[in-house]
Parts: C-alpha cells; structure tokens; sequence
C-alpha cells in the first residue's frame, strides 16, 4: 500500500522527494541515503536546546562583560561574578575617597539614628498637641454645660476643676456620655438605663452639691482642706454668707482665693444648711 504522506517524510529528512517516491514502488530493498548531517528534534527538545544555549550565551555574556569592566577600572580579583565586580568596584571608590566601609557604615547608621530621633520628637510633640487640643475642647464643652445659675463661690475655673475631679465626657454605643470616674461607670437613666445627657449630669451634680445660687439651701464647692484647728473652731458657727464675708475679712483672706474657699468648702461641708443667699 503507498504511503501517502511521502513528501512531508522527504522533506523533513532532506532528502529527494522523487527518489524517495521510486524507492517506495520498488519491489525490491532500496536503501534511501539520508543526510549524515541531519538533526532531527521535536519541539521540546528544540525548546530546551535552545534554552540551555541561551543560558550558555548569556553566561558567557556576563563574564565578557566583567572581563572588560575588570580592564577599563584597573581592578584585579578572581572570578567574573558580577556582584563580585560590583562590590570590589563599591571598595575602590571608597578607598579612592579615602573613606573606609566601616566609617561609611558608621555615617550612615548616624544619619539613620537622627532622623529617627527627630521623627520621634515630631510625633511625640504631634501627639502632645492633639492631646491638649482634646482637653480643650473638652474643658469648653464642660464650661458650656455648667448651669447658668450657679453660685458665685467658685470660679468657672475652679468649678471646672472640680467636675473633672468627678466626671469625664466620653461615648457610649454611639451617644455622648458621662463617666464617673470613682465607679467607672456610665451614668445612665434610672428607668431606662440609657446614659444620662451630659448636660443633665453635671446640673444634677450641681443641684446635689448645692451650688445652684437660686435654692435658698446652698452647698460646699467639694472638699478643701482646712487652715488649722483654731480657726476651724472659730468658723464652726458660721451659717450663711454673710458671716463668711466677715470671718474671711478678719483672717486677711481673699474671697475668691484659694485658701478662702477651700474654709468655705469645710464650713459647708460640715453645715448642710448654710444660706448662700445671706449676704
């Protein structure tokens, strides 16, 4: 039976079509004479011949490269890796500078550590004004919820300093609220549990503490400390304002100082029925 694909076998292996079409109608052997150059390869092994001569060339490549940098720079080391060139060529530079690895190494762990430094003053000094900026704000949301008819005992300051003492504005679920800061707790609502207004808080503080200036019963402006037994003795029957203005005037006390109010502090403290209004 002919072969029917004679002319594709004939011209991969480079021979003579005609003569190969002749031997295949004898009826005798015939021996084809096939090229003794010839290099027959499938397309994998072609892939990988190539491959490899890639690799050889490129490798090759590399160490002509070398070679020629190795002349053009005047430097002398055995192999010709180029990371071996590039790292003889870094020490030539430096030794050409007068500049040792390690000095260099040295300076630049220098440099390092300063910007590191000065990075970290920068984001202490950033977070220290973010810091007092947040209390600001806080502090003048605080003074926009001290009730308008406070007593005049204290100042704005020192009433401040006092609802900080008790207080700190905070969020819960997503609502502005209040914790008290000895429990650790949100102030809520009795009934419903839910946190209490901040506003409602610290005027429900006031009115505890008797600092509302229209409640004919007033009250201490927190704990202070006294000036001695003697004159804790002498301002034991001090009942109202008025008597205090008097007591604080024979002492030489400011009013509005320190020392006086922490006296009043006491006197109030000890005497829950003392009379703001008595002036």
């Amino acid at each position: 039976m002919p072969i029917k694909n004679l002319d594709t076998i004939a011209k991969l292996l480079r021979i003579d079509v005609a003569k190969l079409h002749e031997a295949a109608k004898s009826e005798t052997e015939v021996e084809v004479e096939i090229p003794a150059d010839l290099d027959v390869l499938t397309k994998a092994e072609r892939e990988t011949r190539e491959n490899n001569l890639k690799s050889t060339n490129i490798e090759a490549g590399k160490e002509i490269m070398v070679k020629e940098l190795k002349k053009a720079t005047n430097l002398e080391f055995e192999g010709k890796n180029p990371e071996k060139f590039i790292a003889e060529f870094q020490a030539k530079v430096l030794k050409d500078a007068n500049v040792s690895v390690d000095e260099k190494i040295k300076e630049r762990d220098k440099t390092i550590e300063g910007l590191r430094k000065n990075l970290g003053e920068r984001e202490t000094m950033i977070t220290s004004l973010k810091t007092e900026a947040m209390q600001a704000k806080a502090d003048s949301t605080l003074l926009g919820m001290l009730p308008k008819e406070r007593a005049s005992i204290l100042s704005d300051a020192q009433y401040l300093s006092l609802i900080k003492a008790e207080y700190e504005l905070t969020e819960h679920e997503g609502k502005p609220a209040v914790k008290n800061l000895k429990t650790g707790e949100i102030v809520k609502k009795d009934t419903t549990l839910e946190p209490l207004a901040p506003a409602d808080v610290i005027k429900g503080h006031f009115e505890s503490s008797k600092w509302i200036a229209t409640q004919e019963q007033g009250g201490g402006a927190g704990k202070g400390g006294g000036r001695g037994a003697g004159d804790s003795q002498q301002a034991s029957g001090i009942t109202n304002m008025k008597q205090f203005k008097d007591y604080a005037s024979s002492k030489g006390m400011d009013l509005k100082g320190q020392a006086a109010q922490a006296e009043l502090a006491k006197i109030t403290a000890a005497n829950p029925n003392f009379d703001f209004n008595t002036n």
